[in-house]
């Protein structure tokens, strides 16, 4: 969903910027960027993630102010990346729709909140409790994390940029059911196809790529057998 800056008071669009600016801050905090210098492939495949989500942010379809779709691609960036690395990639989709005009910049820090922080949250914490209660199994990383949790990570974005649009009373429920909720299960479906798809590609040939990919928990001795 489009925020855009003159559908929301003054006083709703500030604090996102303040939020995420703490949670960059905090994300920066612990990454070890030494690291990441020295590891090429990583750098390349932190900057390739993010600028395919720049992409996909900004091919989207409008049904009318205020109320377009994109497929975010967040939560495939955060299984790559990791969820630190994700908060800083996601500058760069943040900052394209900006300077490219699709968002206005007042309300850049509303949409980071609600299309990067909470998808971020959402998707770190069905790979949390993935690796904690359920079976070591590679197809439970792939369908659970990489399909089921990108989905649910973009429907919750989009319901929560539903809920802020009628709390501040911008847009009436009506219009936001009939124009928009009703196209939102068109958008989860290839949401997940494009995060799943990619996560699957790179398990089966590049799962070193996959920051939240632990190779020994879930290929354990058979690729050093083979």
């Amino acid at each position: 969903m489009n925020l855009t800056a003159d559908q929301f008071p003054f006083v709703w669009l500030w604090p996102g910027f303040a939020l995420y600016f703490l949670l960059l801050t905090w994300a920066l905090g612990g990454l070890d960027l030494n690291e990441l210098k020295r590891r090429r492939s990583r750098q390349h495949v932190f900057y390739a993630g993010s600028i395919a989500v720049m992409m996909l942010w900004l091919m989207r379809t409008g049904i009318q102010p205020g109320l377009g779709l994109h497929l975010l691609g967040i939560s495939g960036l955060a299984l790559i990346a990791g969820w630190r690395l994700a908060f800083l990639g996601a500058l760069f989709p943040l900052v394209g729709v900006v300077v490219l005009g699709h968002e206005p910049w007042q309300a850049a820090g509303m949409v980071a909140m609600v299309m990067v922080a909470l998808p971020i949250a959402v998707t770190y914490g069905v790979w949390r409790l993935t690796e904690r209660f359920l079976p070591s199994n590679l197809f439970v990383y792939i369908f659970v994390c990489g399909f089921f949790g990108s989905a649910m990570a973009a429907l919750l974005a989009h319901l929560a940029a539903a809920g802020l649009m009628l709390a501040t009373g911008a847009t009436e429920s009506a219009t936001i059911t009939r124009d928009y909720l009703v196209y939102l299960p068109l958008m989860l479906f290839p949401e997940a196809l494009i995060n799943g798809g990619l996560i699957s590609v790179l398990v089966a040939y590049r799962p070193e790529w996959l920051a939240t990919f632990n190779t020994r928990r879930y290929f354990g001795d058979f690729r050093g057998a083979s």
